[in-house]
């Protein structure tokens, strides 16, 4: 049994908007986005490495966006590990 609340995806939902659509309750749609990555030593509770990627979104676009979007963090995780410090 799921333990989420909420109504299951419907057959035509979209990636963008998910399986209830556009409704005049949502927030106003968000055509960036920042992904923000820490890597955190638990013994130490301290962070070793951390980035962050900004992309865009085009709607009508989707595939093209994605493709743009897995290159930013390809090229944001292109950066760890860190460099050890002599």
């Amino acid at each position: 049994m799921p333990t989420y609340s909420g109504p299951p995806p419907s057959i035509d939902s979209g990636m963008w908007v998910g399986a209830s659509g556009f409704s005049g309750a949502m927030a106003p749609l968000v055509l960036e986005g920042t992904l923000v990555l820490e890597f955190v030593d638990q013994r130490a509770n301290k962070v070793v490495w951390g980035g962050s990627v900004t992309e865009k979104f085009d709607t009508d676009k989707t595939t093209e966006s994605l493709k743009r979007v897995d290159k930013a963090i390809a090229k944001l995780l292109s950066k760890f590990p860190p460099e050890k410090k002599k």
